[in-house]
């Protein structure tokens, strides 16, 4: 048997009976973070089509955590039972985007998120939770009851679940899904589409520097070749995961309230009315976010600029040809980067270029793509409350990735040219900024308001944003402990970021 097929096989039997809702995985990922070869995670993923789980890559936004022997490798040998051994072939780490967040259901790894094809589910496993905490709630596509119960039992206690909280059910509200239905459609209405507006640190609820948990200090994410750091700032990409390698810590996701607390005392009834209703806005909201990514009139970027969704193709230098299929690229992506202007860091080779608008018509600025209609959706903010997905077997972008997810403080980056080269639909969420002065010292600790202030200092930016953010992070390649400060800043601009003006 092989490792993936042990891997399931272990999982299925620990779990329940129930089937997956209709949601697709999203693996969040720092396109613009530094590979030990000097190349960035979208020029990686751009040139081989490949993303790699942390283990491969190296990759972590503090502490590196997946190495044989690591902390990592002791999780996923009691996760999926020691089916996996040595580097290759670990499994690469996301999160089921059950509410359809249109940051990714995981933005703690990453400003941008891969979009992964449905038939992925059938060979993924599930947590509640990231697994670097060892769930108990744990499932396959064909055994989530243990995962819907779970969900239940969040409810029930907090009253809001995966960043949603539940609206007061009606008086006699049908009995809850199954969980064989859990998540079923239901119509888009314009509540999934709401404007974002910022969270205070007040209402946010994340946890004090004082809790970071190991999530914080490096555990690994996922990403591709482009793998970006680990930790609990899951800076890089999904939970859990070896491409950012990151991992989630301790809950600083959206604000789950302090209203009547009272709710795990409710009788079963009503805690099924309330599920049913939580249910139904998860999906309003999922539904309008699935309705955007096959909307034909929804906008992105292709290496020969915008077209409709679902038309691009990838081409090679010649423009002839599609190159969408599995493997190697043997040509580099259309644009190269442009000098850095950075001050040097260890291994850059220029790969952390600062943001140079293109001459002529920006492929990826506000003329031709116009305002996406992603930017509406109100963003997740789920930094820690999300479903972990393990997916096994490869990740091949020609293959398996629907669409891209980008940050519009990206456009016009050499990372967003590489994200456009990919051969499929790029789309662009509201984004998140922060003036430097308003970095908190409650949610990550003292030491990060004046680093917001010294970044801001040093690329003259009185705003920072996740392509800011991804500055600082280039220049301090192989400083771990910088790379933790700089990944709580990346935390605290998704708990508290205002919609990016360029969105």
């Amino acid at each position: 048997m092989t490792p993936p097929a042990a891997a399931l096989q272990f999982v299925r039997a620990l779990g329940a009976p129930g089937t997956v809702p209709d949601a697709p995985i999203t693996v969040n990922f720092h396109p613009d973070r530094l590979l030990a070869d000097g190349r960035t995670v979208a020029a990686c993923l751009a040139a081989d089509g490949v993303y790699r789980s942390q283990f491969e890559t190296r990759i972590s936004n503090g502490g590196l955590l997946a190495y044989p022997g690591g902390d990592r490798d002791r999780w996923e040998h009691a996760m999926f039972g020691g089916a996996y051994r040595g580097v290759p072939g670990r499994p690469i780490y996301g999160a089921l985007n059950l509410a359809g967040h249109p940051d990714g259901a995981a933005p703690r790894f990453g400003s941008c998120h891969l979009v992964l094809a449905p038939a992925t589910v059938t060979r993924a496993t599930f947590c509640h939770g990231d697994s670097h905490r060892g769930p108990v709630a744990v499932g396959t596509a064909d055994a989530f009851g243990t995962i819907t119960n779970a969900l239940r039992a969040q409810l029930t206690r907090d009253g809001a679940a995966l960043g949603v909280r539940a609206p007061q059910p009606p008086a006699s509200a049908p009995s809850p899904a199954s969980a064989s239905d859990v998540g079923a459609p239901s119509p888009a209405s314009a509540s999934g589409v709401r404007a974002p507006s910022p969270a205070s640190a007040a209402d946010v609820g994340a946890p004090s520097a004082a809790s970071a948990s190991a999530s914080d200090v490096g555990a690994p994410s996922a990403t591709s070749a482009s793998a970006v750091s680990p930790s609990s700032a899951r800076s890089s990409t999904s939970p859990g995961q070896a491409s950012s390698g990151q991992v989630p810590s301790a809950p600083a996701s959206p604000p789950v309230s302090s209203e009547p607390s009272s709710v795990s005392a409710l009788s079963t009834d009503a805690a099924a009315r309330l599920f049913a209703a939580w249910e139904a806005a998860v999906s309003e909201r999922r539904d309008s976010y699935l309705a955007l990514l096959a909307s034909p009139s929804s906008r992105h970027l292709s290496p020969d600029g915008p077209t409709p969704a679902g038309g691009s193709v990838r081409r090679t230098g010649s423009g002839s040809g599609d190159v969408r299929a599995a493997g190697p690229r043997s040509a580099d992506p259309p644009s190269a980067d442009p000098p850095s202007a950075d001050p040097p860091s260890s291994g850059s080779s220029g790969a952390g270029a600062r943001r140079v608008r293109p001459r002529g018509p920006d492929p990826c600025g506000p003329d031709p793509c116009g305002p996406d209609p992603f930017a509406a959706l109100a963003p997740g903010r789920t930094l820690d409350d999300y479903v972990e997905a393990q997916l096994h077997g490869g990740l091949v972008l020609g293959e398996h990735v629907t669409a891209v997810v980008a940050c519009p403080s990206l456009r016009g980056t050499p990372a967003a040219a590489h994200l456009g080269s990919l051969g499929m639909p790029v789309f662009w969420h509201a984004g998140f900024e922060l003036a430097a002065d308003e970095f908190p010292a409650e949610l990550r600790g003292p030491r990060v308001p004046p680093l917001a202030r010294e970044i801001a200092a040093r690329y003259g930016r009185a705003v920072l944003d996740a392509e800011v953010i991804g500055r600082a992070a280039r220049a301090a390649a192989g400083d771990p402990e910088r790379l933790q400060q700089i990944k709580y800043l990346w935390h605290i601009l998704v708990l508290l970021g205002r919609p990016h003006s360029g969105a």
